[in-house]
This record gives structure tokens, C-alpha cells and sequence, in this order.
């Protein structure tokens, strides 16, 4: 639902009762890529107004201005945003909608995200199964793919040209067996160097970015790290290139091609080794540097740019002697194929700048399947699908070998988000519920023993009560013979007393919340508002003994955000999701302090 403001209270900063109130964390909802934070709401957390129209209007119209600046970044993170925005915004229409169908059209829109990204629907389909969805059921694949393919077709139709995108390409030749141990040594140049873009990006946040008047100025840092650009890239003929431009004749095949870039009109290819490994320093530093401005921006076309200018470069290098090794096995195994002729192997540096980029995306999204179809929807053929594959994997394993952190797990940590991952499960989780719940019953819960029917300024004065708390992401639960009947949480609470209080000031409304047939009727009667369409009728609930490998499960699993805790039967207070990430950081820090 739409909000105006994006905060939230970061891990390390909840309190207890008389505690004095820290202020909220303020972040920026249209900067950025939007990736990291699409994961984390999928997850069941709630960022206010990150998906909201207002941002989705002011992103995409300030991404036309940070992409045309010519800094080092991409549009591809934030089509993700965008587009989930967009779904998010199209699903609210429908106020009865369940919480999974709305998930379900999030990662249908993240889906579409992708898609126009690369122009590669297939591959907006893996996007949203791998990176963007917690958890990802079989139906949630056809509004994913209905999506996908609508965006990409849409796409083709308002380009008005042959090409998805601009860095499409297409090889005319087969690659030799004997290159597959130059694609592996590749894919873990590429893994180590996405490893390398974390690594330096996280002591840059930490020792540069986090300085004062950086901190202060975000507008001045982007204005300086714009002229620096400017004056870097100017005297370079390939850094100076607009980024897809440049992809594509880092990609290209030099067969029927213009005399441009790195091909001659002949068909032969150049070798600009000095120019590329400076260009490759350049857009290295750059990236690192630009790497989470305040500004839209994405990170997949910078790595990918990075891993085509260290493929390119590798494969200018054993492009001749390649050629006259496979030249001479052919020849001694007797095989009647001459290097360069009509049916003979040619090396095309071109396709090691491909495996390249996919090898270096990977190390810094830790994507596979996904990077795996890009590579052959751009390609535009299923002949590369093996090294591909073996490209990807090894950079995947390089990368979690040197940094095991994605680059979104990263932001997730820089930025405090309560994110608890269903990749990698926590180590030493012992305990029971009781560990983590607040000693005493909590006083924030709704009684409809006597009546379902609770007075507006009731709500709003316990509303508030929460939010003085820093509990945010938190709720009301709904009990009945102290026993819970409902829950209602505080972002929907508030959204829906905004809109009832916004019709009628009247201070005498009451709220229908819990789902009840012997009160239908009251729906019709004065001053009374139907609030059931906000109320979960079936919260979990566990009881206090429960193990907390039983509380990962149903985090990771079904999604829960809350757990009602019940003690003998009855309720005895609540733990959200942010307190067992809590309690699970503060494990590993014990861990390793030891």
C-alpha cells in the first residue's frame, strides 16, 4: 500500500517498555537498484512507500536523467523496482486479495522487470525463481511467464527495430572442445573479480562513504563523482561509449559488420589490448566508486561491462595461438578442416567477452540459472549452452569461495534490513520460543471477548502506542478468551484508519475486526466500519516450548512475519520476524567472538 514516507527501524534498534525512542532509519525509496529491498518485502518485511506510485513515478522519471549522465551505471535493477511497483500498485486494487496471490504478482512483476531488461523472458521467469521470490510456487510460473513474455513482446514492438535490445548478438561459428579449459580459467577470472567488485565496494561504504560530509551531502557526492567521470572517461575511446553500445562491440563477431569498434570491414578483428585493460582499470574504479549513489542505478550492465572488457582482452590473447594449436590437433587427428575457412574453427573473442560478463555478473549477484539463459537469449543459440554453464558454475564457486556475500546481501547488511535468507541455514540454532519472547504478556493486543466491535480512537491510540515503541513492522492481536482469533498489522491498521478517517472525522466509530456472523448485521448499522478485510483470521500461533528450528521453518517456508505465543493455551505475547533475525545475529557474533 502507499505511503509517504520510507523508514523503518533497523535491527539493534528495537525497544523495550521505557525505553527512550531512537530515531527511525530514512531511506531514499527511488534510489538505487531496488533489488536488494524487492527481496526483502517478497520475505514478508515491510518497506513503507518503496512500493508505492509516487515512487514508482519519480524512479522511472529519474532514471532517464542518472542513465543519460553517462555515470558508470545501469537501468536493469531498477526495471526490476519499477515494475514491481507497478504490480504492486495494480494488486491493491483488490482490497480482498490474499497475502501469497500478492506475492505472486510481485514476482510476476519483477519477472517483467528482467524481461525488458535484456529483452530475455525466459530469463525474467528464472529471475524472479532465484533471486527475488522467498519462496516459489508451481502457479506463481504462468503469471510470471504471462508477464515476462508480454513485457519482452512489448518491447519488440515500441523499439521498432529487429533487436530486443542493443547488445544482442549472433554467432555464425561452433566453439572446440578444446576451449572449454579456457571458458573454466575464465569463469574464475570472472568470479574473482565479481568477489573483488564486493570486497572493495564494501571497505569504499565503510572507510569513504561513510565520512561526514559525504554522509551529509549525497547531492554533492554525486556531483563530484560525475565530473570525475567525465574527465576519466573522455580520453579513452571505450569508456566514452554509451554502456550497451559498448557491450555490443565488446560481444561482437566481426562477420558482416561495419568498420567500427573492434571489427574492420574485412572482418578482421583488432587487437586494442593497451586501450581495453585501461578501459577495464577505469570502469573498475568507477563502478566501485558509483556503486550506491543516491541516484537510480543498477549494477548489472557496470559488471557486465567489467567481465566483457576481461573476456575481450583474454580472448585477443590466445586468439592466434588458440587458432594454431586446434589448427595442428586437427591436423595430426586428420581432419580435413582449415583454421578460418567456410566450415573451420575460428576463436571469436567476441563470445569470451559474453562468458565473461555472464562469469562477473554472476560473481557479484551469485545468480546462475538466470545469467545462464541471458547468455543464450542474447546469443540467440543453444550451441554455447555448455560453456555457458561451466563458466557460470565456476565463477559461482570462486566467488563463494573468496566472498561469501552476494552483492544484495551486502546492501541488505549496509542498509539493516531485517532479511533472514532461505539459502544458508543458521548454525547453532538452539533454543526454544521462550528464549526470544518478551518476559511478560505483552499490553498491545485487541479483547473481543464481550464485543467485536472496537472504538476508532481506541485503535489509533494503541496505533500510536506501537509506532512510540519502534514497532513498525508489528501488529495487534486479536483474543477472545485469551486465545487468539486474529491478528492486524500496523502498516494495514494505519492505512485503513487514514482512509476511514479521512470520510468521517466522527470520533463515536467503531470497528468491526474479527470475522464474526453474529455480526453481519452491525456492517449496516451507524458509525460502524468494516475493518475484516485487514484481519488475518488464522495467525500462527505457537506454543513457548517450541524449537526454534520450528520458528526458521515457518520464517523461511510459509513466510510468517509474527508469531502468536501461547503459554498453556492462552496467549502470551508475540515475537516478529525482526527479533529472530536479532537473535540469530547476536548467535553469530558470539560465534565468532569465541
Amino acid at each position: 500500500m502507499d505511503h509517504d514516507l520510507a523508514t523503518f527501524n533497523p535491527i539493534g534498534e528495537e525497544l523495550n517498555h521505557g525505553q527512550t525512542l531512537k530515531p527511525q532509519s530514512l531511506i531514499y525509496p527511488a534510489t538505487g537498484s531496488g533489488v536488494a529491498e524487492v527481496r526483502v518485502i517478497m520475505s514478508g518485511f515491510v518497506i513503507h512507500g518503496y512500493l508505492g506510485m509516487a515512487t514508482c513515478l519519480v524512479k522511472a522519471s529519474t532514471l532517464m536523467l542518472s542513465v543519460a549522465s553517462g555515470l558508470t551505471i545501469g537501468k536493469e535493477g531498477p526495471y526490476v523496482h519499477i515494475a514491481s511497483a507497478i504490480a504492486n500498485v495494480v494488486a491493491r486494487q483488490s482490497p480482498r486479495h490474499a497475502v501469497s496471490t500478492h506475492r505472486e504478482i510481485l514476482g510476476a512483476g519483477a519477472a517483467s522487470g528482467i524481461a525488458v531488461a535484456f529483452g530475455a523472458p525466459i530469463s525474467g521467469v528464472f529471475f524472479a525463481l532465484e533471486e527475488v521470490s522467498y519462496y516459489f510456487l508451481s502457479k506463481a510460473l504462468l503469471p510470471a511467464h504471462a508477464a515476462s513474455t508480454i513485457a519482452a513482446t512489448g518491447l519488440r514492438l515500441f523499439n521498432g527495430t529487429e533487436k530486443t535490445v542493443v547488445f544482442q548478438v549472433r554467432y555464425s561459428s561452433e566453439w572446440h572442445i578444446m576451449e572449454l579449459g579456457l571458458f573454466l580459467l575464465l569463469g574464475f577470472l570472472g568470479g574473482a573479480l565479481g568477489a573483488a567488485f564486493i570486497k572493495t565496494t564494501r571497505l569504499w561504504a565503510r572507510h569513504v562513504r561513510s565520512r561526514q560530509f559525504l554522509r551529509r551531502s549525497p547531492l554533492g557526492e554525486v556531483a563530484l563523482i560525475a565530473v570525475l567521470t567525465g574527465l576519466a572517461t573522455f580520453w579513452n575511446q571505450h569508456t566514452k561509449q554509451r554502456p550497451d553500445r559498448l557491450l555490443y562491440e565488446l560481444f561482437s563477431d566481426c562477420v558482416d559488420t561495419e568498420d567500427s569498434g573492434f571489427c574492420s570491414s574485412s572482418g578482421f578483428i583488432r587487437s586494442d589490448l593497451p586501450q581495453l585493460l585501461l578501459a577495464l582499470i577505469i570502469k573498475a574504479i568507477l563502478t566501485t566508486i558509483t556503486f550506491d549513489l543516491k541516484i537510480p542505478a543498477g549494477i548489472y550492465i557496470p559488471s557486465m561491462i567489467l567481465g566483457a572488457l576481461l573476456g575481450r582482452i583474454f580472448g585477443t590473447a590466445v586468439q592466434y595461438p588458440l587458432s594454431i594449436v586446434v589448427s595442428g590437433a586437427n591436423s595430426m587427428l586428420g581432419l580435413d578442416i582449415a583454421n578460418g575457412g567456410e566450415s573451420g574453427f575460428r576463436v571469436v573473442p567476441g563470445v569470451y567477452a559474453l562468458l565473461a560478463a555472464a562469469a562477473t555478473m554472476c560473481g557479484v549477484t551469485r545468480l546462475t540459472v538466470t545469467i545462464v539463459m541471458i547468455v543464450l537469449e542474447l546469443s540467440g543459440s543453444i550451441d554455447y549452452i555448455i560453456p555457458a554453464t561451466a563458466t557460470v558454475l565456476a565463477a559461482k564457486w570462486t566467488a563463494d569461495a573468496l566472498e561469501p556475500r552476494s552483492i544484495y546481501d551486502h546492501l541488505t547488511e549496509v542498509n539493516h534490513y531485517p532479511f533472514l535468507s532461505n539459502k544458508s541455514r543458521p548454525t547453532n540454532l538452539g533454543g526454544t520460543l521462550a528464549d526470544i519472547t518478551p518476559s511478560g504478556q505483552s499490553r498491545h493486543y485487541v479483547d473481543t471477548t464481550d464485543s467485536c466491535l472496537v472504538k476508532a480512537s481506541d485503535l489509533c491510540t494503541r496505533l500510536a502506542s506501537l509506532r512510540s515503541l519502534g514497532e513498525v513492522d508489528g501488529g495487534l492481536p486479536l483474543l477472545r478468551n485469551h486465545v487468539p482469533v486474529g491478528f492486524v498489522t500496523a502498516p494495514d491498521l494505519a492505512y485503513a484508519l487514514d482512509q476511514m478517517l479521512g470520510k468521517d472525522s466522527d470520533e463515536d466509530i467503531r470497528c468491526l475486526l474479527v470475522q464474526d456472523e453474529r455480526y453481519d448485521v452491525a456492517v449496516n448499522m451507524p458509525n460502524v466500519v468494516e475493518f475484516r478485510q485487514i484481519d488475518d483470521s488464522t495467525p500462527m500461533s505457537l506454543d513457548i516450548h517450541s524449537s526454534l528450528d520450528l520458528v526458521y521453518e515457518c520464517s523461511t517456508k510459509l513466510g510468517v512475519r509474527h508469531i502468536c505465543v501461547l503459554k498453556d493455551g492462552k496467549y502470551h505475547g508475540m515475537v516478529y520476524k525482526t527479533a529472530f533475525i536479532q537473535h540469530i545475529q547476536e548467535k553469530r557474533k558470539e560465534s565468532s567472538s569465541k
